[in-house]
């Protein structure tokens, strides 16, 4: 839970419905939203995956309540997909996002916060199904990354849970062990995982922010002694969009050989 200090004094700043997107700590790019709603302030740190909300004693009449779900702790009205009311709304929003259900484990829905919820070994994830939220994913756990790295295989390392899945899904009968990094950044918790690992494969998001990842990433394990490599997706793409033909094609066979520096 981010600290009140860190934000709630700018929230109250906003006019009613407003929100900005400031710096926080030492970033280098403005990631935490901070929002003035109707019933609430609110703020959410993209980068550190935290948030908090503060509700008013008094709310103005006429004023929209709702707000994007930020709230950290793990919903409980949860449905399971499967059979519910829900699996076509959810089937078609995974049509979205180039996914299927068949990629993932069995999931549920929480109709009070809209998101879409997978239960991992790791914690529970929620994924916003509005695409209004400032939060796609919340880790209702903390958990810095998904997967785990055995001695003899090569890491494959992606930046989304819906990445995760899909390509963990294309390579099921590779080699290799599919990491989550819950992001572009390399936290010390992903570095210490990985250490484990033969090689490294990092296969970030064809864009800015996924090639600077990746290649920060490279250079980290590097030097820490891990062969490691660059394969992200084409640009303007996630691995997720990708079939799984093209996944397995991408990576090439890399999957059966070391990753070199």
């Amino acid at each position: 839970m981010l600290a009140q200090h860190e934000w709630l004094d700018k929230a109250k700043r906003l006019a009613v419905g407003m929100r900005i997107r400031v710096k926080h700590g030492h970033e280098r790019r403005p990631n935490m939203i901070i929002a003035n709603e109707g019933d609430r302030w609110w703020a959410y740190c993209q980068a550190c995956k935290d948030g908090g909300v503060e509700r008013k004693e008094h709310v103005m009449l006429g004023v929209p309540s709702a707000a994007p779900d930020v709230c950290l702790l793990a919903p409980s009205d949860v449905v399971p997909v499967l059979g519910s009311e829900y699996e076509t709304r959810i089937a078609t929003f995974l049509a979205t996002k180039h996914m299927d259900l068949m990629y993932l484990p069995p999931v549920s829905y929480s109709p009070s916060r809209a998101r879409l919820l997978i239960d991992t070994p790791h914690g529970m994830l929620g994924r916003d199904v509005t695409e209004k939220s400032p939060a796609k994913w919340l880790v209702y756990s903390g958990a810095k990354f998904l997967g785990q790295t055995h001695g003899t295989r090569i890491a494959v390392v992606v930046e989304d849970a819906f990445s995760y899945y899909k390509v963990a899904y294309a390579l099921r009968d590779e080699p290799v062990d599919v990491i989550c990094a819950l992001g572009t950044g390399i936290t010390d918790a992903l570095v210490l995982e990985l250490l484990r690992a033969r090689a490294v494969i990092f296969m970030f998001d064809g864009d800015n922010a996924g090639w600077k990842g990746a290649h920060d990433g490279v250079v980290r394990m590097c030097g820490m002694g891990i062969r490691a490599n660059s394969c992200c997706a084409p640009a303007g793409k996630d691995p997720k969009d990708l079939s799984c033909g093209d996944i397995r094609a991408l990576l090439g066979g890399q999957c059966n050989a070391d990753a070199s520096c």
